[in-house]
């Protein structure tokens, strides 16, 4: 069956003050709910609190389903570009979930470039939530890559045997690591100790590869995992690292350990100038609205029908508010924290006035089309109205179809060198 979105009249939202009202103190980041902007919204779609957390009983396997899928294709991607079974002239028009992390999605032809820029040639980055309720480690997701290509990954999950690992001079276990060491940079020093002798134990092969741990909370790679557009999904990356410096709260909800130098540089911009460096990086500065995958949703529909409910009313809900473009993401206001008084005077993204992207009305795509992945020829500079013309593709890896004529410009090129060579040549004569 088909996947359907619901009407607008079938999503109900709490007020922002009753979310706050209700929820318990042991939910550690309720002060930054405001720069979460997706899982505000979660909280306000949902009954109550009890309901949210009860449907986090199948985080974990909807973890494991999304992120076998969305590595699975990365690998298999990274195997046919590798292979040259995508022709050079489609792979600037195809995008996937880059491996690292696995929210942000990049442009076929750039990814080893960017990749290899950032983490270097031979790399393993280990991911390791971290839960909002318990501040124990729940799953760790490892992906190695080589020469800027996803290679291998592989989850685990808190009820293995390795959590209980412990420190050799702490004596802490890794998952109990984020409660006893305060700080997600000083913990992820900590779980570094730890991990590397497990990657080299798994994967001894890659044991002279460079090695970094990235620690976040669920509410921050929620916020991210449910955005629709590439452009919010990275500005939220800005917001969870710079949490400290720029919000003035007490801790980051994102940390590397070590930082790759380029983006700690990087975190140092502003907001919007952050968002337009690694949109080129990604995307050469084309808006990509994110697909969920449809295997995954299906699943959830037959299995956990309720968290199923949840996920298409939160995607519902974005695509009756139109996707902001590029340049209003990277002008809006973010909320605005006095940790004098430690209270919010804004709390909510303020976003320039102007008419938003609905794929749906204004493209002719259906709910499926519309969350399946779409790449647009829109950047940071476009002002106009979005329709079916400025789409490139549709979908995403090795599934994308593609709308436009291949254009190939390099015997063109070439001729008009040669003819700029001749030309010289006689003026010299």
């Amino acid at each position: 069956m088909p996947l359907e979105i619901y009407d607008k009249n079938e999503i109900k939202l709490r007020s922002i003050s009753e979310v706050f009202k209700e929820l318990p103190p042991e939910y550690k980041l309720k002060d930054y709910l405001p720069i979460t902007e997706n899982s505000l919204l979660g909280l306000r779609i949902v009954e109550d609190f009890t309901g949210y957390a009860e449907m986090s009983e199948s985080t974990g396997e909807f973890i494991s389903k999304f992120l076998d899928a969305r590595f699975n294709e990365t690998i298999n991607f990274s195997k046919a570009a590798k292979e040259g079974r995508i022709p050079k002239e489609r792979l600037k028009e195809t995008v996937t979930f880059w491996g690292i992390p696995p929210v942000m999605a990049i442009r076929g032809d750039i990814s080893g470039v960017s990749s290899k820029m950032i983490y270097g040639p031979s790399n393993d980055i280990t991911f390791c939530a971290v839960s909002d309720l318990t501040n124990e480690l729940t799953f760790l997701f490892n992906i190695h890559t080589e020469e800027g290509l996803s290679e291998d990954y592989w989850v685990v999950f808190a009820d293995d045997e390795l959590f209980n690992r412990r420190h050799m001079k702490l004596g802490y276990r890794l998952r109990e690591i984020p409660q006893k060491i305060a700080g997600l940079g000083p913990a992820a020093d900590k779980i570094r100790d730890i991990m590397i002798d497990i990657r080299n134990e798994r994967n001894p092969q890659w044991s002279d590869s460079s090695y970094h741990i990235c620690l976040f909370y669920l509410t921050g790679a929620a916020t991210m995992g449910m955005e629709l557009s590439s452009y919010n999904a990275l500005a939220e990356i800005w917001d969870g690292v710079n949490a400290v410096r720029h919000y003035g709260m007490k801790g980051q909800l994102f940390a590397y350990e070590p930082w790759p130098p380029i983006l700690n540089v990087m975190f140092g911009l502003d907001r919007g100038m952050w968002t337009q460096k690694l949109t080129r990086m990604l995307t050469e500065n084309l808006l990509f609205v994110n697909y969920l995958e449809k295997e995954t949703i299906e699943y959830f529909k037959k299995h956990y029908y309720e968290s199923y409910e949840y996920f298409i009313k939160l995607i519902s809900y974005q695509l009756h508010q139109g996707i902001p473009l590029p340049y209003q993401t990277m002008g809006c206001i973010p909320p605005k924290f006095n940790n004098e008084k430690g209270v919010w005077e804004e709390i909510k993204f303020q976003y320039p006035e102007g008419k938003r992207i609905n794929l749906m009305e204004d493209c002719g795509l259906s709910f499926e089309e519309a969350i399946g992945g779409v790449l647009l020829d829109v950047d940071h500079n476009f002002r106009g109205e979005v329709n079916q013309e400025n789409i490139i593709s549709l979908g995403h890896g090795l599934n994308t179809k593609y709308l436009r004529p291949v254009t190939v410009k390099t015997k063109k090129i070439r001729k008009v060198k040669k003819i700029r060579k001749v030309r010289k040549v006689i003026r010299n004569l």
